[in-house]
C-alpha cells in the first residue's frame, strides 16, 4: 500500500501542482511511522494536534495584526471611538446604524464595550474579533461532533476537532477576522452557529427540561443572529434544513413526522420567496443596477461560477488572489453562453437534485445538509441584489456547509476496516490542515501594515481601479506624481471597462490628481481641466472627497492651494446645475463636509441646501442645520429646528441623530 501510495505522489507531482505530491508524501511518511509504533493512539495524537492547533490558531491570525483602520472602518468603527470621552452616547451609538433596516446593533454594541472599557485601538478591535472567530470554530466542532454522534460515528470528537480547524484555518477566513467592520459577520455565524446546536441538541434530548432549556437558547439565537447582521435570518432556513436531513427518522403510526412535514413545507415556502424576490429585483433592476457595469441578467448569471469559485477557494486556496479588493472580478455569465457558466450551473442543478431526491426518499443525508447549507448561507448576498459580485467574507457562514462536506469525507473513510487506511487518512488531513495554516500565516502577514496589504493587492489585482487608485496615491506620497497620474488615467479606464467594478465618473480623476498632487508636496494644481468638459449625470462617485477632507484636517499638505480646489469644484457644480445634471447626494454630503473642513461656510451651506432640495431625511436636515448655523442664517436655522422637531416627534430620528439634535439646538442657545 506504502509503494502504491508513493508511485501515485510520484504521478501528481509530474501531472499536478507540487502541493498534491507534499500532501501525499508526507502522509504516506506519518501513517507509516504511525503503523509501526503501536505506542502512538491516533485518537489521543489528533486530540493533542487538535488542542495545540486552537492555540496556533490564534497566532496565525495574530501574525496580521498592524494595519489600522481600513476602508469601511472609518464610517463604521471610527465614530464609535468618540465613547472614549462621551460614555454618555452609548446606546444612541449602538442603534444608530441605519447600514441596514434593522441595523446591526449587536456588532455596534461590541464595538461601543470595548471603547468604553478598554479604549481600544484598531488592533485590540482585531484582537476581539480573533477571539470571536476562535469561538465559532469551537461552535463548528460542537456542532459536527452532534452531528456525527447522532450516527453513532467512532472517533467523532477528533473528526470533529481537525474539521473545524480546516474551518477556522483556511486562508479565506483571513480578510474576515482581520477587517474590523466584518466582525458583523463573525458575530451573525456565531449566533446562527447557537441556534444550530442548540435546536441539535434540543431534538436530541430525553430529559424534558434539558429539552426546554436548549429550545430557549435557539429561540433566543435565532432572533439575535438578525442584528448582528441581516443575513442571521437564514438561521430559520438552516434549522429547517437541520430538520430534514440531519435529524433521523422515526416510525410513527399514522406514518409520517410532523416536525419533518414543517420543515419540508418551510423551506418549500423558502424557495418560493426566493424566486418571487428575484422577481421583484429583475422588475426595478434598471434603476438598482444604474451604477454597475454590469447587468441583472450578469450578476445571476454569473452566481454559479462565483459559487463554485467561492468552494474552491475554500478547499484549495490561491491566496494571491485574496484580500479585500475584487473589483477586477470577472464575469462569466449564462447570458453570454459562457462554458464555465453553464458547467457551474448543471454542477449546481445536480447539487438540488440530488437534494430533491434525498427529501423524497425520506433520507438522512449529512452531503445533502452540507450542499444545502452552502447554497441557503449565499441566497441573500450572491443572486439578485446589485452588491459588488464577489467578497470573501460573504462566505463565512456558508463555508460551515463545506466544513460538513469535509467530515463526512473523513467520516466515509474512516468507517472502511482497513485501519491502516484510517490512520492514512488522518495523517493527510493533518498534512492539509498545515498547508492550509501556512497559507494563512502567510497571507496575514500582509495585513502587519498598510503598505504590506497595498502590495499584496497590487501584486494579485493589477487591473483593479480601486488598487490602481491607491496605489496612485501611495506612489506621489513617495514623490512620482507623473508616475500616479499615469495610473490615475489607468484607473478611470478599468473603472468604465471591469465589469465587476463601480464606474468613476468624469471629476473623479481630478479629485484623485488633486490627492496625489498634495501628496506629492506640490504647492498648487496645474491648469484645473475646464468645467464644462466634463459635464456629466454623476460626476463624482469615488470616496476622494473624503480623502481630500482627510488631508485639510491633518494638514498634511502645508501651503497646498485648496482654495483652487475649492473654487473649482464650485464652479463644476455651478455648471452641472445649469445644464440640468444630477450630482449624487452622497456627493453633495462629501462636498459639505469637505468645505466646512476648510473653513468655508457659505459653500458648505450651499451644498447643504442643494442637499436638502433633494432629500428630507435626517442625516441631510442635521448638516442644513449645522450649515445655517455655520454661516449665520436664522431663518434658515429655525426652519431646520421645525423640521427636526416633526421628526422627533414622529420617531423617524435614530439615537445618535438625536444627541446630534440636540447639541444643535444648544449652540443655538
Amino acid at each position: 500500500m506504502s509503494f502504491r501510495r508513493a508511485m501515485v505522489a510520484i504521478a501528481y507531482s509530474i501531472v499536478c501542482r507540487p502541493m498534491v505530491a507534499e500532501l501525499l508524501f508526507v502522509s504516506t511518511v506519518m501513517s507509516k511511522v504511525m503503523r509501526h509504533n503501536s505506542s502512538l493512539n491516533p485518537t489521543l495524537v489528533c486530540m493533542l494536534v487538535s488542542m495545540l492547533g486552537v492555540v496556533l490558531l490564534a497566532l496565525l491570525f495574530a501574525s496580521g495584526l498592524g494595519s489600522g483602520y481600513i476602508l469601511d472602518d472609518s464610517t463604521s468603527v471610527v465614530p464609535v471611538n468618540q465613547l472614549r470621552t462621551r460614555p454618555d452616547l452609548f446606546w444612541q451609538l449602538v442603534f444608530s446604524d441605519t447600514s441596514s433596516p434593522i441595523g446591526r446593533p449587536l456588532t455596534i454594541f461590541s464595538f461601543a464595550l470595548e471603547q468604553v472599557v478598554f479604549s481600544a485601538g484598531p488592533e485590540f478591535s482585531k484582537a476581539i474579533s480573533i477571539g470571536f472567530h476562535l469561538i465559532n470554530a469551537t461552535l463548528v466542532a460542537a456542532l459536527i461532533h452532534v452531528l456525527l454522534t447522532m450516527r453513532g460515528v467512532r472517533y467523532a470528537y477528533v473528526i470533529a476537532f481537525v474539521t473545524a480547524l480546516v474551518w477556522a484555518c483556511a486562508p479565506q477566513k483571513v480578510s474576515t477576522v482581520l477587517y474590523i467592520s466584518q466582525r458583523m459577520a463573525i458575530l451573525s455565524t456565531l449566533f446562527v452557529l447557537m441556534a444550530l446546536l442548540s435546536y441539535l441538541l434540543a431534538r436530541s434530548a430525553s430529559n424534558p427540561s434539558y429539552r426546554l432549556v436548549w429550545s430557549l437558547v435557539c429561540v433566543i439565537s435565532v432572533l439575535m443572529a438578525p442584528f448582528a447582521k441581516e443575513n442571521g435570518v437564514l438561521a430559520v432556513p438552516l434549522i429547517a434544513l437541520l430538520e430534514v436531513f440531519a435529524v433521523p427518522y422515526t416510525r410513527r403510526a399514522n406514518g409520517y413526522d410532523k416536525m419533518k412535514v414543517a420543515a419540508v413545507c418551510l423551506m418549500a415556502a423558502g424557495v418560493v420567496f426566493f424566486l418571487i424576490f428575484g422577481l421583484m429585483e429583475y422588475f426595478r433592476s434598471d434603476i438598482s443596477y444604474a451604477r454597475r457595469n454590469f447587468t441583472y441578467a450578469d450578476r445571476l448569471g454569473s452566481s454559479p461560477v462565483i459559487l463554485a469559485d467561492y468552494f474552491r477557494q475554500f478547499f484549495y486556496p490561491d491566496t494571491l488572489r485574496m484580500g479585500l479588493v475584487h473589483d477586477d472580478y470577472p464575469i462569466s455569465s449564462l447570458a453570454d453562453g459562457s462554458a464555465l457558466a453553464i458547467g457551474a450551473t448543471l454542477i449546481w442543478v445536480a447539487c438540488l437534485a440530488f437534494m430533491v431526491r434525498a427529501v423524497l426518499v425520506r433520507q438522512v443525508s449529512i452531503v445533502a445538509l452540507g450542499i444545502g447549507f452552502f447554497l441557503i448561507g449565499h441566497c441573500i448576498e450572491t443572486f439578485y441584489l446589485p452588491l459588488e459580485l464577489y467578497f470573501e467574507h460573504r462566505n463565512y457562514l456558508p463555508s460551515v456547509g463545506l466544513a460538513v462536506l469535509f467530515a463526512e469525507l473523513m467520516r466515509r473513510v474512516c468507517l472502511r476496516e482497513s485501519g491502516e487506511l484510517r490512520i492514512s487518512a488522518l495523517c493527510l488531513a493533518f498534512v492539509y490542515l498545515c498547508s492550509l495554516s501556512l497559507s494563512s500565516y502567510a497571507l496575514a502577514a500582509h495585513w502587519r501594515s498598510a503598505e504590506a496589504l497595498l502590495l499584496h493587492d497590487v501584486s494579485g489585482h493589477k487591473n483593479s481601479p480601486r488598487v490602481l487608485m491607491d496605489q496612485a496615491l501611495a506612489d506621489a506620497s513617495l514623490g512620482d506624481v507623473a508616475g500616479a497620474r499615469e495610473l490615475i488615467l489607468e484607473a478611470f479606464t478599468q473603472s468604465r471597462s471591469q465589469p465587476a467594478a463601480r464606474p468613476m465618473g468624469s471629476a473623479d480623476p481630478v479629485l484623485l490628481d488633486v490627492g496625489a498632487s498634495c501628496l506629492g508636496g506640490l504647492l498648487a494644481m496645474d491648469e484645473l481641466p475646464l468645467a464644462g468638459d466634463l459635464a456629466e449625470d454623476d460626476p463624482i462617485r469615488s470616496y476622494m472627497l473624503r480623502t481630500l477632507r482627510s488631508l485639510v484636517a491633518e494638514n498634511a499638505c502645508q501651503n497646498f492651494a485648496w482654495h483652487e480646489v475649492s473654487d473649482w469644484l464650485f464652479s463644476f457644480v455651478s455648471v452641472l446645475l445649469d445644464r440640468g445634471y444630477i450630482l449624487g447626494l452622497p456627493a453633495l454630503v462629501d462636498l459639505y463636509d469637505f468645505e466646512k473642513t476648510l473653513g468655508n461656510p457659505v459653500k458648505a451651506f450651499v451644498y447643504a441646501s442643494i442637499a436638502r432640495e433633494r432629500d428630507h431625511g435626517p442625516l441631510v436636515l442635521l448638516r442644513w442645520a449645522e450649515a445655517s448655523l455655520l454661516a449665520g442664517d436664522s431663518e434658515s436655522v429655525d426652519v431646520a429646528i421645525v423640521e427636526l422637531e416633526a421628526m422627533v416627534d414622529q420617531g423617524k430620528l435614530s439615537g445618535f441623530e438625536l444627541v446630534l439634535f440636540k447639541q444643535y439646538k444648544e449652540a443655538i442657545k
